[in-house]
């Protein structure tokens, strides 16, 4: 069985988030690249399971000008029964400029917006969304902070920085500090300063990337598994290069169990890695600066959360009669596929029906 790609996970997350919070009516915008369109691909392809329906679909070159794209979106108000726009981009710039130009459509206020790893910390979205408030939840893969990193990091110095190679840390020093060492191997002009060598991390300050969990977890799962497969098939004290009975199609197997998350949990359609996606309310503080707020996470099928929050409902049901179509219409800029021209049974709802109050969520398991 294959590793699900990232793009398969990270939007069964977000279709997860909207099942649970009845947000089952949706449009969905994405960018014109290769995430962009493996995303709406795949979100497209799994809506159905989570009985979404989808309005109104617009693919972004963000190449063209915010005044063209402008207009283009004034497609997402065709029905006025959609409360909630899904966004697909990994790029932070393709964000900042969609939310540029929902901001002059007068489109912000009007969706609960609902975004992927695009919607980083850096999008500076103050300067964006002037006089508007945004209403947004952003799914992201999961990362968690790690002390004993942040105290190993901090700790080292110019001279004692083992087990990095002195080049590295020579060159990250200068860009760390914005000094330069005459003696580096690369030395780092750009900078004023002369480092005096005296500089000190300060921990509090210190920024996790987001790749080191990741690192570090995924390498504690290989070693897991190289561990179970030596315990299974080898004689005690053996290791990876002595021991007879090791193969290595076992060990890689093992490994793939392992980073799939399957070695604890039954692997479903919606299993496939080690690593959930974390749920995020997007705030503003005290000084008006917007954040992200954990509230969720989900893995392995299950959203867990202990928040009370009310959300709009916006719904759909696409039990369509046989023969019936999406339309697609093509522009210079996006591609649109329209909800109309879809006919649906006389049992089921129309497309768009509104439920006639909030939904309230008070639970701890979604």
């Amino acid at each position: 069985m294959a590793i699900p790609s990232p793009v398969k996970l990270q939007i069964s997350a977000v279709l997860a988030l909207l099942k649970k919070y009845d947000w089952t009516y949706v449009n969905v915008i994405t960018t014109n690249d290769v995430f962009g369109r493996a995303a709406h691909v795949q979100f497209a392809e799994t809506a159905k399971n989570y009985s979404v329906c989808i309005a109104e679909t617009l693919a972004v070159n963000i190449d063209f000008t915010v005044k063209n794209l402008t207009r283009e979106f004034t497609a997402l108000t065709t029905d006025a029964n959609v409360r909630v726009t899904v966004l697909l981009t990994n790029s932070t710039l393709a964000t900042s400029v969609i939310l540029e130009i929902a901001q002059e459509a007068n489109l912000i206020e009007r969706f609960t917006w609902v975004a992927t790893e695009g919607f980083g910390s850096d999008n500076r979205l103050e300067g964006i969304l002037i006089n508007s408030t945004l209403d947004a939840f952003v799914v992201k893969l999961e990362n968690h902070e790690i002390p004993e990193f942040r105290h190993f990091i901090t700790g080292m110095t110019l001279t004692e920085h083992d087990p990095v190679p002195d080049s590295w840390f020579e060159e990250f020093w200068q860009h760390h500090f914005r000094c330069w060492l005459p003696s580096s191997f690369i030395v780092q002009h750009q900078y004023p300063d002369v480092c005096t060598g005296q500089e000190r991390f300060i921990e509090a300050n210190f920024q996790q990337d987001s790749q080191v969990y990741r690192t570090i977890t995924t390498t504690r799962s290989i070693g897991r598994a190289l561990r179970s497969l030596l315990t299974k098939h080898c004689r005690p004290f053996s290791n990876a290069s002595n021991c007879e009975g090791l193969r290595r199609e076992q060990l890689a197997g093992e490994i793939r169990k392992v980073l799939e998350g399957s070695e604890r949990e039954p692997s479903g359609p919606e299993t496939g890695s080690i690593f959930g996606y974390q749920v995020f309310k997007v705030q503003k503080n005290f000084e008006g600066k917007y954040y992200n707020h954990l509230i969720g996470l989900w893995k392995t099928i299950n959203l867990t959360s202990s928040r009370i929050l009310y959300f709009p409902t916006t719904h759909c049901r696409h039990q369509c009669a046989t023969g019936s179509v999406r339309s697609v219409k093509m522009t210079k800029t996006i591609k649109i596929t329209c909800c109309t021209g879809v006919h649906y049974t006389g049992t089921s709802r129309p497309c768009g029906a509104l439920l006639s109050r909030p939904f309230l969520f008070l639970e701890s398991v979604w």
